[in-house]
């Protein structure tokens, strides 16, 4: 820091919205100007400086100062202050680095009280005490909600990119079998005029819609066949059909099959026809069975966008209150999971599911909770190596309910293991976390009146979460 020194008064502290209206205020400012030291800095330089030791408190006579966190790489303003409040270290904070940067914002005016001084100020002046720690308390509370909400903000960027990704598959499918769709009725008029003047009997007309009817959505499909047993009935198929004079014979041979017909269900449904007529009865029934398989993935895809925005919605709770209700656990890990998909695809993750049967509810507040669930499985993905194993594990023991998170990642060594709920403590490379997730873990499950325990070695990373059940009345 660029210090410079000058001379206050005690009526400059008189100023001073938090050194106001003390008793014995005379002998409180001349205690503070006999034991602080005054300062002044100009505009843009550091007060404090992240992970640097935090020794000292500062009353800022005038200016303005502003506190950040480095996050990502990035610098985001926290909170500033002006004159008349109090910064740095403050009596009975447990701070013992700072965990960001405090710079000013213009030319200021500080007057700092070494922690050694601070059993001497409460013993001088207990009430400025207990004003400090009252002011510590509500810089906490309020910390505490930008932290979750940032933590909140970042979690929610980084599964929209996710999300994005998931419905544009989907949404892509349904553009481009739209487009095909609409070639294929275009042709089913042209067809059905090629039809009539062929002197089709009845029978033959019907024997070929039955045989359309049947496998309109593939229900007579058999067991799943290998890759050898599906091409050679299709050889099968098309061998027949060209020895029958049929043009685009392989492509009706991969259709059918696809509807999962057989070779005597062909032969049968085209019986007795010949030459045009036999042709024209093949595109037809071929023109049907692949709009309807289109119709089909249509729907899919449809149904897919609809299950993820219900995922969204679910996870994110946007329609109720955040306040206690019966919460389903699984709910929960089901949509998180959900919204969670393109990361375990990314790494080719094998997700194992062993979900307790008919697991109680719990009391909790399901946005919340899933914050938990987030941060637990995004940090077991990034843990893991490509085609790791996920295990998802549910419980009920001893009137509690048991939520595991494994992972088969790298597992956490010894020596940081005791820190990792500590605020803004990481392991994770520069720009790739924020060191708020497990706090936040632990804020969330506490406020539920759970635990979070972990148990890691190499290969093997068990969080075990545990919520209380209801107790009943």
């Amino acid at each position: 820091m660029e210090q410079a020194a000058f001379t206050i008064s005690a009526e400059d502290l008189a100023q001073h919205d938090v050194l106001k209206d003390l008793p014995e205020q005379e002998a409180v400012h001349q205690w503070l100007l006999e034991h602080g030291k005054p300062f002044k800095l100009d505009a843009g330089v550091l007060l404090m400086e992240k992970d640097k030791p935090a020794d000292d408190m500062y009353f800022v006579l005038e200016g303005r100062i502003q506190f950040e966190l480095e996050v990502g790489g990035n610098k985001i303003p926290m909170a500033s202050f002006g004159e008349g409040t109090v910064a740095g270290l403050l009596p009975y904070s447990r701070l013992e680095v700072a965990s960001g940067n405090v710079r000013t914002l213009k030319p200021s005016r500080f007057l700092s009280v070494h922690r050694s001084d601070f059993s001497a100020l409460e013993r001088q002046s207990p009430l400025l005490v207990q004003r400090l720690v009252a002011i510590m308390t509500e810089r906490v509370r309020e910390s505490t909600k930008v932290q979750q909400q940032q933590e909140k903000m970042a979690a929610l960027g980084k599964l929209s990119a996710g999300l994005a990704h998931e419905l544009n598959n989907p949404a892509g499918a349904i553009s481009s079998t739209t487009k095909a769709l609409k070639g294929r009725l275009g042709q089913l008029g042209h067809l059905l005029c090629m039809l009539e003047p062929r002197g089709m009997e009845a029978a033959q007309s019907e024997g070929i819609r039955d045989f359309i009817m049947r496998h309109l959505e593939q229900t007579a499909q058999a067991a799943p066949m290998s890759l050898m047993e599906r091409s050679e009935l299709e050889d099968d198929i098309a061998d027949w059909l060209e020895d029958q004079g049929v043009q685009e014979a392989i492509e009706a041979a991969e259709i059918f099959v696809d509807a999962g017909a057989d070779l005597e269900e062909v032969e049968e449904a085209f019986e007795g026809l010949q030459g045009h007529s036999l042709d024209a009865g093949v595109q037809w029934a071929c023109h049907l069975l692949t709009v309807f398989h289109q119709v089909g993935e249509i729907d899919q895809a449809a149904g897919r966008i609809s299950k993820l925005v219900s995922s969204v919605k679910s996870y994110s709770h946007m329609d109720q209150a955040p306040v206690p209700k019966p919460t389903d656990i699984h709910e929960g890990l089901h949509s998180t999971l959900a919204m969670l998909n393109h990361k375990l695809k990314r790494k080719n993750i094998n997700l194992q599911l062993e979900l307790a049967p008919e697991l109680p509810h719990i009391m909790g507040m399901v946005g919340e909770l899933n914050q938990v669930w987030t941060n637990l499985i995004d940090n077991a993905i990034d843990a893991m190596p490509n085609e790791g194993t996920l295990t998802v594990r549910t419980s009920t023991i001893a009137q509690c309910v048991q939520v595991h998170i494994i992972d088969n990642g790298t597992g956490i060594a010894p020596e940081v293991k005791d820190r990792i709920f500590e605020p803004f403590f990481t392991t994770k490379d520069v720009g790739k976390g924020t060191g708020l997730g497990l706090e936040i873990v632990l804020k969330v499950v506490q406020m539920h009146h759970g635990s979070v325990s972990v148990e890691s070695k190499p290969g093997h990373t068990d969080f075990c979460i545990k919520f209380p059940l209801p107790t009943k009345s």
